[in-house]
C-alpha cells in the first residue's frame, strides 16, 4: 500500500555535524499525533532547493542514528494542492441565507525580527503568525516584531504591487528577504498562466524599460535589468513580475545622451553639462525619459543620508559624465558624478544601464 504524502511547512535550517540540516514541521497528517512535530529533511525530490516558510509534502521514513531510531521526511516536494484546488474549484450557487465564504488569497508572508542583541532583520515565513512567533523564538530566542502578509491574487493586485504596497518603515528590512519573496512568489503560482506560457513556447522577453523605471526598491530595479532571462531564476522573475517583461521591444530607447543633456540645458543651462557634472540636479531621468537609474554613495555619510548602497571600491571614483563603468560584470552609462567636500551626504554617482543609453557625444 502506497504511504499517504504528508503536508508540512519548513521551519528553517541548522548546523549538524558541520552541515546544514533542514527541518519541516508536520501541519496535516491524518495521524493526529504527528501534527506539530518537527523533523530533519532526509532527501528532496529532484533534489529541489528548499526556504524558509515553503508549504511542502513529503512522505516519513526512519533510520538509525547512534543506536536509536529516528524519523526523517523524505522526497520533499513543494506543496502545489492550494492552486490546483483553486484553479480546479467550480463556484457553487449562493442560496437564500447560505452565503459563501470568500475564498482565502495566496499572500507574501513576511516576519520582521529582532534578535537578542537588538538587531532587526527580514525573512519569508509560513502563513500562521503564531507557528511563526512560536518557531523563532524556540529556536533562536528571536522575537516577532511585525508579521506581514500581502495578498496576492485579490482583484487589481498582482505580484509586483505587493511587493512594492508595504509601508516605508519596512522597505530596508523586507529588500533583504526579496530574493526569498520572488522564489516564493514563484513557487506558489501567482503567475500561474503567464509562467507556463514562458516555459512552453519558450519566448523572447523584452524588457519594459518605463515599468521597470517606477520601480522604487534598488536591488529589486537591479534584478529587473540585469537578471538573465534564460536561467531558472530569471525565469522565475520573469513570470513573477509579468509587467516588466513583453513579448515585444518596447519602443522608448536607447535614448541619446546629448538628448538627456539637452533636456537638462533647456531647464537649468548653468546646473547642466558641461557646466556641472551630470544632470540630476535638473531633471528627473526615469521620469522624463523613462529609463531606470541607480544612485550609488561615494562616502558612507551619503550611504547613511541617504540609505543607498556604497560604490564599489575599485570604481573610479572621479570618471566623468557620459563615460562607462562596470560593475559585478554589468555596464553602466555615468549621469551625474558629484562631489562636495564641505557635505559628503552630497557625495554620489548616478548611473544608468547602458543598454538604455546611446553615448552619442
Amino acid at each position: 500500500m502506497e504511504q499517504a504524502r504528508i503536508k508540512g511547512f519548513v521551519l528553517g535550517k541548522d548546523k549538524k555535524g558541520g552541515k546544514w540540516v533542514w527541518k519541516v514541521r508536520i501541519k496535516d497528517s491524518r495521524q493526529e499525533e504527528l501534527n506539530d512535530k518537527r523533523v530533519e529533511v532526509g532527501s528532496t525530490h529532484d533534489n529541489i532547493e528548499l526556504f524558509q516558510g515553503q508549504n511542502v509534502t513529503f512522505l516519513l521514513g526512519t533510520t538509525q542514528e547512534r543506536g536509536r531510531t529516528v524519523t526523517r521526511a523524505t522526497d520533499v516536494m513543494n506543496d502545489t494542492s492550494k492552486q490546483e484546488d483553486v484553479e480546479q474549484e467550480v463556484p457553487k450557487r449562493n442560496e437564500p441565507n447560505n452565503q459563501q465564504e470568500p475564498q482565502k488569497c495566496e499572500t507574501i508572508n513576511v516576519a520582521i525580527l529582532e534578535t537578542k542583541n537588538g538587531e532587526v532583520y527580514a525573512t519569508c515565513a509560513c502563513d500562521d503568525e503564531e507557528l511563526t512567533r512560536e518557531y523563532f523564538k524556540s529556536e533562536g530566542g528571536e522575537e516577532l516584531v511585525k508579521f506581514i502578509q500581502i495578498p496576492i491574487d485579490t482583484s487589481g493586485m498582482n505580484a509586483i504591487d505587493a511587493l512594492l504596497s508595504v509601508s516605508d518603515e519596512d522597505t530596508d528590512s523586507i529588500c533583504q528577504a526579496l530574493e526569498r519573496i520572488i522564489m516564493a512568489v514563484f513557487s506558489a503560482g501567482t503567475s500561474t498562466k503567464n509562467r507556463q506560457s514562458f516555459a512552453k513556447d519558450n519566448i523572447m522577453l523584452y524588457r519594459n524599460w518605463p515599468l521597470i523605471a517606477t520601480v522604487k526598491d534598488f536591488f529589486l530595479r537591479l534584478a529587473l535589468c540585469f537578471a538573465n532571462l534564460e536561467t531558472d531564476e530569471g525565469k522565475a522573475l520573469a513570470a513573477a513580475f509579468t509587467e516588466c517583461f513583453t513579448a515585444a521591444p518596447v519602443k522608448n530607447g536607447p535614448v541619446p545622451l546629448s538628448s538627456i543633456v539637452r533636456a537638462a540645458q533647456e531647464e537649468e543651462p548653468e546646473l547642466a553639462p558641461p557646466h556641472n557634472t551630470g544632470v540630476s540636479l535638473v531633471i528627473d531621468v526615469p521620469k522624463v525619459f523613462e529609463i531606470p537609474v541607480f544612485k550609488y554613495a561615494k562616502h558612507i555619510d551619503c550611504a547613511t543620508a541617504k540609505k543607498i548602497p556604497m560604490l564599489p571600491e575599485r570604481i573610479d571614483k572621479e570618471v566623468e559624465f557620459g563615460n562607462t563603468v562596470e560593475i559585478n560584470g554589468k555596464s553602466f552609462v555615468v549621469l551625474d558624478n558629484t562631489s562636495d567636500s564641505m557635505d559628503y551626504e552630497f557625495s554620489y554617482m548616478l548611473l544608468a544601464p547602458a543598454e538604455c543609453i546611446m553615448t552619442d557625444i
